[in-house]
């Protein structure tokens, strides 16, 4: 079985926006870029209106939350 690819936040977006501007169905889309139609509707339900910008600002803010723990936890 091979590992399951994680996408990251910029390349999902760019793919949504592909996905909506090709001809293809959401079926045949999904099965060209080897992803599932369940996990198509899951990021659009969490990335759908969001821009690239919009996702970088949400991964450095996720890193910023992450080292504020980890110091959080040092000084216990």
């Amino acid at each position: 079985m091979t590992k399951q690819k994680r996408h990251k936040p910029e390349e999902i977006i760019l793919l949504l926006r592909e996905c909506d501007a090709s001809d293809l169905s959401q079926e045949s889309f999904c099965q060209q870029k080897q992803i599932s139609v369940a996990t198509l509707h899951r990021w659009r339900k969490k990335y759908g209106m969001m821009d690239v910008a919009d996702a970088k600002r949400l991964v450095t803010k996720g890193q910023t939350n992450n080292a504020n723990n980890a110091r959080r936890i040092d000084t216990a």
